[in-house]
């Protein structure tokens, strides 16, 4: 039998992946929850109406949309990865009790190392089940949409009261066409909730072209790399107003028992699409 063959690209996202459960769904992961999520849905019941649309584009495995029908509202969440829409499927639609099934994220992680057992050790998921978050919310409304976030919500405008970025708006190659979407698909006096920092995805043009396809991807090339003080000029620029703005720290996807750990000094803010003018 002939072995099967995996590219380096694909396997990275297989343990990208396997790390997102643990942050998203596991025990693990309740402490970065507590500091990436808490901050937007203290925002989110501060600036909107319970029942109000939310969508919620890079929702990874779907933990953030679900926190948000639990607080009240109605969300989307948009992915575009299929290795993480397929784990979030799981998550969402399959893992019906608390801690059902293992995982075993960090095998892959021999560096910084503390004690062999850390990087054999198991994660239990979930911590609890989507609808055991979701179960006070008497009409909950959830989706996922699998799509390029542009492409699949410019044709839909004034659609949303809300749009909630986390760790998202550094995913784009040209962040100005991000701003110029979220601002078409709100509506007039709609809000934007972002929280992240500003690791570019795009800005390494020795990676636009990989061993395994041999293709060069473009966006490298026309990657825009903003700092915050000029990415904040360019959203009050599109007619955004500021409503809220703070600094934070929080990890992500972080192994709690490495000896290494990365910190981010992430900026949440809160900012309000003008509302139509009466005539």
């Amino acid at each position: 039998h002939s072995r099967a063959s995996w590219s380096p690209h694909h396997m990275a996202k297989v343990r990208l992946v396997l790390h997102q459960l643990a942050r998203e769904w596991s025990s693990e992961g309740e402490q970065e929850r507590k500091d990436c999520f808490g901050p937007i849905l203290e925002q989110l019941n501060i600036h909107c109406e319970k029942r109000s649309r939310v969508l919620c584009p890079g929702a990874g495995l779907g933990r953030l949309p679900v926190e948000i029908v639990g607080n009240g509202y109605a969300c989307q969440g948009n992915e575009f990865s299929y290795h993480m829409l397929l784990a979030g499927d799981l998550a969402l639609n399959q893992l019906n009790t608390k801690e059902e099934d293992v995982i075993h994220p960090w095998l892959d992680n021999t560096c910084n190392v503390k004690n062999v057992h850390d990087l054999y050790r198991r994660v239990n998921i979930p911590d609890t089940t989507a609808r055991e978050i979701m179960k006070n919310n008497q009409n909950p409304e959830l989706s996922m949409c699998a799509g390029e976030f542009i492409e699949s919500y410019a044709p839909e405008p004034e659609s949303w009261d809300c749009v909630v970025t986390c760790f998202f708006i550094d995913t784009a190659p040209n962040v100005f066409q991000y701003i110029e979407t979220i601002k078409t698909i709100l509506k007039p006096g709609g809000i934007w909730i972002n929280h992240g920092p500003l690791l570019w995805h795009w800005c390494s043009p020795e990676f636009a072209s990989t061993p395994s396809t041999k293709k060069q991807d473009s966006r490298y090339h026309e990657s825009i790399e903003l700092s915050y003080d000029e990415l904040k000029c360019a959203i009050t620029s599109y007619g955004f107003e500021y409503l809220h703005e703070e600094w934070r720290r929080c990890n992500y996807s972080s192994n709690n028992k490495s000896m290494l750990s990365s910190m981010y000094d992430t900026i949440l803010f809160t900012c309000r699409k003008p509302a139509r003018k009466s005539t």
